[in-house]
């Protein structure tokens, strides 16, 4: 498998917030790095959220993380 660019993340990142836009357990979408290379990172308000996430988008992984719901401080 090839490294995972920057740009690729950015893209991948793009269609991974379209699709879950009408989600209301996904938190946020961002970008971390897994070793080397770049991935997506989907923060969860719940276990249970985002059951037809798939595990990347355009070869680029993505991590899930329960993170609760975000609020302001």
């Amino acid at each position: 498998m090839s490294a995972v660019s920057i740009t690729r993340a950015r893209n991948a990142k793009a269609r991974l917030k379209a699709l879950v836009k009408d989600d209301a357990s996904v938190a946020g979408v961002g970008l971390t790095k897994v070793g080397g290379d770049y991935a997506l990172k989907l923060n969860l308000k719940t276990a249970r959220g985002a059951p037809r996430v798939p595990d990347s988008i355009d070869r680029v992984p993505i991590v899930k993380e329960v993170v609760g719901t975000i609020r302001k401080r």
